[in-house]
Order: structure tokens, then C-alpha cells, then sequence
């Protein structure tokens, strides 16, 4: 799945510009583009290129935007963030749902039969290994969204937290 080169994030920019208080000068400035190029993008008339998406992931350190960004470049491969009217989103509600979905993940790997042949298996089993890996994705989305959530109330840092967990995961021989 390739990274899109360029991505209309009108929105996104938007959010980023009101949460930060940054202004189109300041972004523009960040970005390495014109203020013309800033407007236009928040207007949805143009796209931002993956270099400048990048770029702006690097210098700002806001967990709505980067998974925003991250979701849109990616084509939907990572945790989009959840803003339906149905979220809570105090990190105690979080935490609740994010509980109920992993124990639902470890429930549905207990039944899904991952030890079976996998040339042999049923159709029904092939459906179940399916609801499996929805219910991962569930559990990712709410796990994402709490992290998210985590770094907003307690100001911690997940871009320092992921760079502090990489090295652990290599020492480990992990990745």
C-alpha cells in the first residue's frame, strides 16, 4: 500500500491551527510554503503534499493531528480519531471501552482456532479468524484514541514515549 503523495486536509489544518494558536504565518513558515499555499489547503482547493505532512508531524507534537494525518497519507491503514457523537473522550471513558475491547479480542483468539491448519479450515473458521481481525482493528482504534486521549490530559508526550518503547523493542530483538 503506497503513502499518497499529496492529501486534502483542510480540516485537519484547521483543527491543528485552533488547537495550537498557531497562525497561517507561523504555519506557513513551519511548513516551508507560501501563506497562499496555507489558506488554500485549509479551504480544501489544494492538497498538502507528503513532504509538508511530514515536516508538520516532525514539529508538532498534537496527537489528534498526527493520527489525523497519519490516517488520511496512510489510505485509512492507521486509527482515525474518534470524534463520532457516541465518544466520550475523558480518558476514564476510554479506558472503559478500550478494556471491553481487548477482552473481547482475547475471548473471540480463544474460539478463532489460530492453531489449525490453515489449508483446513471450514468456511465457518475462516469466518471467525475474519471477526478476529475486526475485532483487532476495534481494539487498535480504541487503544489509539486512548493514547491520544492519555497524552492531551496528562501532557505526556506519545512521540517521546513511542521513541523511548522503539529502543526497548530492538533491545528486545523485537523489531
Amino acid at each position: 500500500m503506497p503513502i499518497k503523495r499529496s492529501a486534502y486536509v483542510g480540516e485537519t489544518l484547521g483543527r491543528l491551527i485552533e488547537e495550537e494558536g498557531a497562525s497561517r504565518d507561523q504555519l506557513a513558515f513551519d511548513f516551508s510554503v507560501s501563506k497562499p499555499t496555507i489558506t488554500s489547503i485549509k479551504a480544501n482547493k489544494r492538497t498538502m503534499a507528503a513532504d509538508v505532512a511530514s515536516e508538520s508531524i516532525r514539529l508538532y507534537d498534537n496527537p489528534e493531528y498526527i493520527m489525523d494525518i497519519l490516517h488520511e497519507f496512510s489510505h485509512g491503514f492507521t486509527s482515525p480519531v474518534m470524534r463520532g457523537k457516541k465518544v466520550e473522550q475523558h480518558r476514564l471513558a476510554l479506558r472503559h471501552t478500550t478494556a471491553k475491547e481487548m477482552r473481547n479480542v482475547l475471548q473471540m483468539m480463544e474460539e478463532a482456532g489460530l492453531e489449525k491448519n490453515i489449508e483446513s479450515l471450514s468456511t465457518v473458521e475462516r469466518e471467525r479468524i475474519a471477526n478476529l481481525m475486526d475485532a483487532l482493528l476495534h481494539s487498535r482504534l480504541h487503544s489509539d484514541n486512548l493514547l491520544k486521549q492519555l497524552q492531551v490530559e496528562y501532557r505526556m508526550s506519545l512521540k517521546m514515549r513511542i521513541k523511548d518503547v522503539l529502543v526497548k523493542w530492538k533491545a528486545l530483538g523485537w523489531i
